[in-house]
C-alpha cells in the first residue's frame, strides 16, 4: 500500500494528519485466484511480453524502469491496457490479475516514479498481508517545476488568453507546458484517506517532544513522519494553486471512501412493483 501523510486543518481549526491510500484509478482486478500460461506471480505484461523475461528487469533498478518498459513494449501500439499479475497469498500459488490502462505521456522522472510505485504496489500485493510505503510529493519534482514565478507566468497567460487555441499556444511559447500536464498526470491517481488512522498533530508533536532525547530509531521515524506530512502539504497546496489557476477551482483530490448504497425493499415498494407488474 502506498500512503501519503498529509497534514490538514479544519474550520474548527484542529489540525490533523492524514494518512491516505495512493492508487491508480485506472487499475481494474479482472480475475482472483488465476494463473496464466507462461507467465508467472508479480509480473506485468504488455502486448504478451513480459517484464520479468525483459532487459529492464534488473537488481536494484529505479520504480520508473517498470515504465519505461510499458512505454517501450506498447510502443506503435494502439492497445489501451496492459495486464499485472499480484504476488501469491502466504496459502496458494495463485494471484490475482488487472487490468490497466497505458500510462500517459512523461511529463518528469518524478511523476514517472510515482506511477511505477504504483504498479510496483499491485505486483506486490498479497490479500492476507499488508504493508505500507511512504509517498513524499516533493520527490516528484513538483516543488522544483510549480514555483510561485511559474505560477505567476502561467496566471498572466490564462489572464491574456481570449481562447483555449490562444492559451495552448501561450503555455507552449512561455514554456509552461509541463504544468499543465502535471496536473493531468496527477487525477489518474486515487487518493483515499485511511480513516481510522488519522492522528491529532498534537498528539504526534507531543511525542516527539517527549522522544527527542532519546535518540531512538522510534524517535528518528516519528519525526520523519511528521516532516513528510508537514512537506506534502505544502506541495499539494502548490498542486491546488495551479488548479485554480487553469481550472478555476482548487483540486479536491483526498477523499474518504463512498459507502456502498444498498436498495432495501420495503412493503411499499414492493407492493408499488406488484402493482406495476400486474399493470
Amino acid at each position: 500500500m502506498l500512503v501519503m501523510p498529509i497534514l490538514n486543518t479544519s474550520k474548527d481549526g484542529t489540525t490533523r494528519i492524514y494518512n491516505v491510500e495512493v492508487k491508480l484509478k485506472t487499475a481494474t482486478k479482472v480475475k482472483e485466484n488465476t494463473k496464466l500460461k507462461g507467465y508467472e506471480e508479480a509480473d506485468v505484461i504488455v502486448n504478451g511480453s513480459s517484464f520479468k523475461k525483459s532487459i529492464f528487469n534488473t537488481k536494484n533498478q529505479e520504480n520508473n524502469v517498470v515504465v519505461n518498459f510499458i512505454r517501450n513494449s506498447n510502443y506503435r501500439s494502439d492497445k489501451k491496457d496492459f495486464l499485472i499479475t499480484t504476488r501469491h497469498n502466504s496459502y496458494s500459488n495463485l494471484y490475482d490479475l488487472y487490468s490497466v490502462e497505458m500510462p500517459p505521456k512523461k511529463v518528469t522522472a518524478g511523476l514517472d516514479n510515482l506511477y511505477g510505485k504504483a504498479i510496483i504496489d499491485i505486483q506486490k500485493k498479497i490479500p492476507d498481508i499488508r504493508r505500507g510505503r511512504y509517498v513524499v510529493l516533493s520527490e516528484l519534482g513538483i516543488d522544483d517545476h510549480i514555483t510561485d514565478e511559474r505560477l505567476t507566468k502561467l496566471k498572466d497567460v490564462v489572464n491574456l488568453a481570449k481562447n483555449d487555441e490562444e492559451f495552448e499556444y501561450l503555455v507552449l511559447a512561455n514554456n509552461l507546458g509541463d504544468l499543465k500536464s502535471t496536473l493531468d498526470f496527477i487525477k489518474i491517481f486515487d487518493f483515499k484517506i485511511i480513516d481510522e488512522s488519522i492522528i491529532l498533530e498534537s498528539q504526534v508533536t507531543d511525542l516527539i517532544g517527549l522522544l527527542e532525547n532519546t535518540y531512538t530509531r522510534e524517535s528518528r521515524n516519528l519525526s520523519s513522519y511528521y516532516e513528510i506530512a508537514r512537506s506534502n502539504k505544502e506541495s499539494y497546496r502548490r498542486i491546488s494553486k495551479l488548479s485554480k489557476i487553469i481550472c478555476g477551482k482548487p483540486i479536491n483530490l483526498i477523499h474518504r471512501e463512498e459507502k456502498e448504497k444498498v436498495f432495501v425493499k420495503t412493503q411499499d415498494t414492493m407492493g408499488k412493483n406488484n402493482d406495476q407488474r400486474a399493470a
